[in-house]
């Protein structure tokens, strides 16, 4: 028979398993369970950083623990927080200093033509459009940029009715056994 230890321990495993899979699946929905996520301004690199390739997204780098009253989701990603939560960075030297880098590193890999001119493939387009980009940044006189929200973990009232249902699941099936084992 299970004592109230094991009840609680297996409420938190199946609470962490069904909202990491539900927090997954917001990053396919491109939104927090019904709240679509604001669209980029740009999509000039293809992909998202949400979603990412090669494990530098966010969605891989998502994880649970459960401690002995609690789950906590967590992220190895450095800008995870402020995704979740939106808000402002700075612009800071050290930002400025890293457009300039992207900017002449893509500027440079334009192929040119026998005459040295450079070529109006849509290779070249890309990189002219992405290098323009890095250089408008290098630019800017903003102070801060503005990441807007685009929440994959917190509070939900989905959260709080699976929550919910997987706690009465679990009393039932106790309560259940409970009463099994007191008519022996």
């Amino acid at each position: 028979m299970q004592n109230p230890e094991e009840l609680l321990k297996n409420i938190l495993s199946d609470i962490e398993v069904e909202l990491t899979e539900e927090f997954d699946r917001n990053f396919e929905r491109k939104a927090f369970f019904d709240k679509p996520w604001p669209k980029r301004g740009h999509n000039l690199f293809g992909g998202s950083l949400m979603i990412g390739g090669g494990g530098r997204g966010l969605r891989g780098s998502i994880s649970a623990s459960i401690g002995r009253c609690s789950i906590t989701w967590r992220s190895t990603r450095p800008y995870a927080a402020i995704h979740n939560s939106g808000g402002k960075i700075p612009v800071t030297p050290a930002m400025r200093a890293h457009f300039w880098k992207m900017y002449y590193a893509t500027g440079g890999r334009m192929t040119k033509l026998k005459s040295g001119k450079v070529s109006g493939s849509q290779r070249n387009v890309k990189l002219s459009a992405e290098a323009q980009f890095y250089k408008n940044m290098a630019l800017t006189k903003k102070t801060a940029i503005t990441i807007p929200q685009r929440q994959f973990i917190g509070n939900h009232p989905k959260v709080r009715e699976a929550i919910e249902q997987i706690a009465n699941d679990n009393l039932k099936e106790f309560c259940s056994n409970l009463a099994k084992s007191m008519r022996k």
